[in-house]
């Protein structure tokens, strides 16, 4: 049933005369606040396994130290990146890219007004139905669903204080980063989450512990038959918000969920997408599977997955964890601070971004990466002392 993924790059997975935009568009994001830099920094990833695939960009995701140690640590890097400074650079990309007669790879909705539907591989409205959080029982079975129902935004502020509940944006439009879930503990105080402004509807959901999170990724549309990129390990910290990935060859999930997770891919691919897709699951301590979420874009583990089997195979032998850092110090130094880790192989640099290439007003710097171990406790070591060197 799982086949694995054996190839590389977003050539692979998309074909020739695609070109790759993993970023949403700044005045269409109705969820999340519109944070450039943010947004800039979902550009970056697909820059180390683009290989021929074209790749709409931030210009802070290209910094010359940056693309020298991506393609230093084997990666297959794009060649052919279009950089954007501004968000006026970023539409005129999209009108480029419509008059050379390419396709484009969204992975968030995109108004019309900036590519026609017949110009994306999967259409805006496809990309939002299959995101909107308000419509996972429409594609997963009942049975591995949480207890969950869409009410009225509005209807959220009469949710009983005293019980432990989720909420989370039923939308089509762009959203993501955590800032979509509002999770209540029991009696806590309550301070409404930003996107009760934007959305007319939300999901509700009993709060459920899990013992165990993992995020399936797949291939789907490519083949027949949904591909296995990989299985992580989530780490969630309390409010919800998504910390990063533990990877080893142990990292498994329960043969049903798998199973379930390609038939939710099945689903997807009969409606005609064609891409990545992350699955989020896990088990309550009563032993039952709960599918939570779908994400059918480039994850967060996404990429790294797709290099790993070709510039650090022996790391799938071992454990890893994803991380990301970031500083008000230029990328370039970041880096030069982190370089002896990554000439020593246990740090691999999978992406980054600095927003002083941009026209915006700030100064950040974001590196994202895999630190690799014999085991989970040198995992955690090898990351305390990245994070040392970062101070």
């Amino acid at each position: 049933m799982a086949t694995t993924w054996t190839t590389s790059t977003l050539t692979d997975v998309y074909g020739m005369g695609v070109v790759s935009c993993s970023r949403p568009t700044f005045e269409n994001t109705a969820v999340s606040a519109p944070y450039r830099d943010t947004q800039d920094i979902l550009s970056a990833p697909p820059i180390a396994v683009a290989g021929d695939t074209p790749v709409i960009c931030s210009a802070g995701a290209i910094e010359p130290t940056l693309l020298g140690v991506l393609r230093h640590s084997g990666m297959s890097v794009g060649e052919d990146l279009r950089p954007y400074k501004s968000e006026s650079d970023f539409v005129d990309l999209f009108t480029q890219a419509q008059a050379h007669g390419e396709i484009i790879a969204t992975d968030y909705p995109q108004p019309d007004s900036i590519v026609a539907p017949a110009a994306t591989l999967n259409s805006a409205s496809l990309i939002g139905y299959l995101n909107n959080k308000g419509k996972l029982g429409e594609l997963t079975s009942i049975d591995f669903c949480a207890d969950r129902r869409v009410i009225p935004s509005e209807a959220a502020l009469t949710l009983p204080t005293e019980k432990s509940w989720v909420l989370k944006a039923a939308t089509d439009s762009a959203n993501g980063g955590g800032f979509d879930v509002f999770i209540h503990r029991a009696n806590a105080p309550i301070s409404w989450p930003e996107f009760l402004n934007f959305t007319p509807e939300v999901v509700v959901e009993d709060y459920e512990h899990f013992l165990t999170n993992w995020t399936v990724h797949l291939i789907v549309g490519v083949q027949d038959e949904p591909l296995l990129l990989g299985i992580t390990e989530q780490r969630i910290e309390h409010t919800g918000r998504f910390l990063g990935a533990h990877y080893s060859p142990e990292t498994s999930a329960p043969t049903e969920l798998i199973y379930e997770c390609f038939n939710v891919a099945r689903r997807a691919a009969k409606l005609g997408y064609r891409g990545f897709a992350g699955v989020d699951a896990g088990i309550t301590p009563a032993g039952r599977l709960i599918i939570f979420d779908l994400n059918f874009r480039i994850n967060s583990s996404s990429c790294p997955l797709l290099a790993l089997r070709t510039c650090r195979p022996s790391a799938l032998d071992g454990a890893a964890l994803s991380t990301r850092w970031t500083s008000e110090r230029p990328i370039a130094e970041m880096l030069q601070l982190l370089s002896a880790p990554i000439n020593e192989e246990y740090l691999l640099i999978s992406a980054g971004h600095d927003a002083r290439l941009t026209d915006q007003p700030s100064s950040r710097s974001m590196v994202q990466a895999w630190i690799f171990g014999d085991d989970v406790d040198q995992v955690t070591a090898r990351r305390n002392q990245c994070e040392r060197l970062l101070l």
